[in-house]
């Protein structure tokens, strides 16, 4: 009989063993359902590449902003789900081809194939006759390593010719990857400023990881800028890139080694070269002044409800361009409906938990990241909390579907203590946090939490991208390498239902969860980490 008189207690000890916390039930609600539902949604022909400024642009922040909404997520802006982003688009087409002229003769550079360009100064036609060319290396000044590619050189009204990116681990730059340095955007505004009227960027596929052929102008095109940028930054008339090949032929025409000119300007013995050429070129250009959108709904926390983590994932890629076997509608399911679906699971575990945290958080999903970060540069100078009480901001990105992976690859790796977040979550999936393995791609400054970091705001971009548990490494990055080279930017970027394989992604989505639930719950401030740039800007706003 007093073995029967335990027994009910005995019953909800085993109960109350056996009963899920109130995190785990949350987590729970993460479904693989969900996420391939939205990426699905996402890449739809309807949706004609989700461009700023089209109908493909109101579907998809309608779409967001109901899901958002049936979250039971508080909008973000005002009672809006909707930021209004203020964009100019601009269509740049080559009236003629561009045409070197020298004491070898003419060098013409052939539309598309060799050559695109850009020009943002609001002029109907652009005309460069007979500018002189100058070959300024990497065309970078930087005072702070007593570096200067443009020293003892006046290049104002001339075409100047830099390299894409930055020297690296043999140089004063001390890097495997890219710097600010080395970004397109920097190339074209230090050109500006040192009075260039136009500037020629060589792209080297080895030294930036992806191939020309993603940049090439296509019909229907439309590079978007922001009216406040371009009101204080001064452009050059005419920008483009060229192709390392077309690029060792003009400097042959010149009777000139582009390969030992290449290891020159790595050196700070590099001194500009005036090539002794003329370069001509005509561009029609248009412009039309837009409004996009940003999406934003908040899940709002309790003590510390003014304080807020920041989720973000770009709503936006690029256009309907000419057919590739058929189809011509770059879809961007892997960038970035995968991102937007992985934010989405996160937003789910949040508002399905019983108890609130402290903290709240904000799911972003910004325009025009494709032109430069747009929507998330807008955000960081409106912002619905201050700068100073972002906690952090965990932006994705990119993210390929190839199963489960063994490690969290972190672009921007051993930036800031968010590491030690990721590391220690990682550990309970079994897995393993490392750096990027391709940093000569620069992804730290071409996605939206640059935009945060250049705020001072810790950031953290990660994702099982290098290790996979069935197939190992060298898989993976033939995996990634011919989702770069194939498929990145291409009509080739759709879903697949049947042979995409979530569940490294479904991992990291519920990774991203319990980092962001343990950090919404904590009063402590993760800081950049000793010798990052942006660690100045924390300081100053008192973190």
């Amino acid at each position: 009989m007093k073995s029967l008189y335990y027994l009910p207690a005995l019953l909800l000890l085993l109960v109350g063993c056996n009963q899920k916390s109130d995190y785990q039930q949350a987590e729970d609600q993460i479904s693989e359902k969900d996420y391939r539902s939205m990426v699905s949604v996402l890449s739809a022909d309807e949706f004609e590449g989700r461009v700023p400024g089209t109908i493909g642009e109101e579907k998809t922040v309608a779409y967001l902003a109901d899901e958002f909404k049936k979250l039971g997520l508080k909008p973000a802006f005002n009672g809006s789900y909707f930021q209004d982003v203020p964009l100019i688009g601009f269509t740049t087409k080559l009236v003629e081809n561009p045409v070197i002229v020298s004491k070898s003769g003419k060098f013409e550079l052939k539309k598309e194939s060799d050559i695109t360009v850009t020009s943002v100064n609001k002029k109907d036609d652009v005309i460069l006759a007979n500018s002189e060319m100058i070959f300024v290396g990497y065309g970078i000044t930087a005072p702070e390593l007593n570096w200067d590619d443009y020293k003892n050189i006046d290049v104002n009204n001339k075409v100047v010719i830099v390299i894409l990116g930055n020297p690296k681990e043999n140089s004063v730059f001390n890097t495997k990857g890219v710097t600010s340095y080395g970004r397109r955007g920097y190339k074209y505004l230090e050109a500006a400023r040192h009075g260039a009227a136009g500037v020629v960027v060589i792209h080297i596929e080895r030294e930036i990881g992806y191939p020309f052929s993603i940049l090439v102008n296509k019909p229907k095109k439309v590079s978007f800028y922001s009216p406040d940028a371009l009101a204080q930054n001064k452009h050059c008339d005419f920008e483009s890139l060229i192709p390392e090949d077309v690029t060792m032929n003009l400097f042959n025409h010149f009777g000139l080694d582009f390969r030992k000119l290449f290891i020159s300007a790595g050196t700070t013995d590099f001194k500009p070269v005036v090539l002794n050429a003329k370069f001509n070129a005509r561009l029609a250009c248009t412009n039309r002044e837009l409004t996009s959108k940003n999406v934003g709904a908040i899940y709002e926390g309790t003590t510390l409800k003014d304080e807020c983590i920041v989720f973000t994932g770009h709503w936006d890629h690029l256009r309907i361009t000419t057919p590739i076997n058929n189809d011509s509608i770059v879809n961007g399911a892997v960038d970035n409906g995968t991102t937007i679906a992985w934010m989405y699971g996160i937003a789910k575990g949040f508002t399905a938990l019983k108890e609130k945290p402290k903290r709240s958080i904000l799911f972003l999903a910004p325009t025009a990241e494709e032109h430069g970060l747009l929507g998330t540069h807008f955000y960081c100078a409106n912002p619905v909390f201050k700068m100073e009480n972002t906690v952090a901001n965990f932006n994705n990105d990119l993210m390929i579907p190839m199963g489960r992976m063994k490690d969290v690859m972190i672009t921007g790796f051993g930036y800031s203590d968010l590491d030690t977040y990721v590391e220690n979550a990682a550990k309970e999936q079994d897995r393993y946090i490392c750096d990027d393995t391709h940093p000569e791609r620069g992804m730290f400054f071409r996605s939206d939490h640059l935009a945060f970091a250049m705020k001072g705001v810790p950031v953290m971009y990660g994702r099982g991208n290098v290790d996979s548990r069935q197939y190992g490494k060298q898989w993976a990055d033939s995996v990634e390498l011919k989702y770069v080279n194939e498929i990145y930017h291409h009509p080739a970027d759709n879903y697949d239902e049947k042979t995409w394989n979530v569940e490294g992604l479904m991992e990291d989505t519920k990774l991203f969860f319990k980092v962001a639930y343990k950090l919404s719950n904590e009063s402590t401030f993760p800081q950049w980490n000793d010798g990052i740039e942006y660690k100045a800007i924390r300081q100053k706003q008192g973190r």
